[in-house]
């Protein structure tokens, strides 16, 4: 029993999309990049899922700075405005 077990530790990980034999311990096909364990899948979509955040995240302060930004312009426009019909009425 010993003994299969190593074996069984020891045969090369067949890709179930390209059948390309993998080291036992691989985690990724080393041709295509499949996912090979569940390990290796709970990693890519923890991966996956704080990208999509830190994108939120980003679009969410681009937002606001362009928020801010647009404000101020508006704020120096209207100032704008006031200098020149000043300059008019004078």
């Amino acid at each position: 029993m010993l003994f299969s077990s190593t074996l069984r530790k020891l045969k090369p990980k067949q890709c179930p999309n390209c059948n390309e034999p993998n080291k036992p311990d691989s985690k990724f096909c080393a041709k295509c990049r499949m996912v090979l364990t569940y390990d290796a899948y709970s990693e890519t979509l923890e991966k996956q899922q704080e990208k999509e955040s830190e994108v939120k995240n980003l679009k969410e302060k681009y937002e606001q700075d362009m928020k801010g930004m647009r404000e101020e312009m508006e704020n120096k426009f209207q100032q704008i405005l006031a200098k020149i019909d000043v300059a008019t009425l004078k």
